[in-house]
């Protein structure tokens, strides 16, 4: 039988949430990644320290995450539980360039923490990226991270 995913129970609980330098995330996008019907294979841009990851991977079937910092990507891909290995894969990719992933190839897209930091010009062509890799009546996720501040992890 296939589950509605409109009626499951969510549970964060079975993976922690990543500790991340912008804290536990902004309330709106926590609210929305609760409240979403979140499935397949979804696309995280700009995943940076991966303060949301845990929300996805628990509910997903493959996550796809982009950086434009090799470094990042390291750091992030060290991070996460062994059990979701197989559910993760890691992208050096700078996402004001195309991308290089087919159309309509994800059910979402979660871009957070890094939109407002760019030029109305180059986020109109990634918003005309993420609009050609999303598939017809996927899921966007965006956040202006307008509240956010950094803190020390130590």
């Amino acid at each position: 039988p296939k589950a509605n995913p409109n009626n499951l129970r969510l549970n964060f609980a079975s993976m922690k949430p990543l500790p991340s330098v912008y804290g536990k995330g902004e309330k709106i996008t926590l609210h929305a990644l609760k409240t979403t019907p979140i499935h397949g294979k979804w696309l995280n841009l700009g995943g940076g320290d991966g303060r949301y990851l845990s929300k996805l991977l628990t509910r997903v079937t493959k996550i796809i995450s982009t950086d434009n910092s090799t470094a990042k990507i390291n750091a992030l891909s060290k991070r996460i539980p062994k059990k979701y290995n197989e559910k993760i894969d890691f992208v050096v990719h700078d996402f004001t360039k195309r991308f290089p992933f087919q159309s309509e190839t994800f059910d979402g897209v979660i871009f957070t923490g890094v939109m407002h930091l760019y030029p109305p010009a180059k986020m109109k062509k990634t918003l005309g990226e993420v609009n050609r890799v999303l598939k017809r009546k996927g899921r966007l996720i965006i956040d202006c991270a307008t509240e956010s501040q950094r803190i020390s992890l130590e």
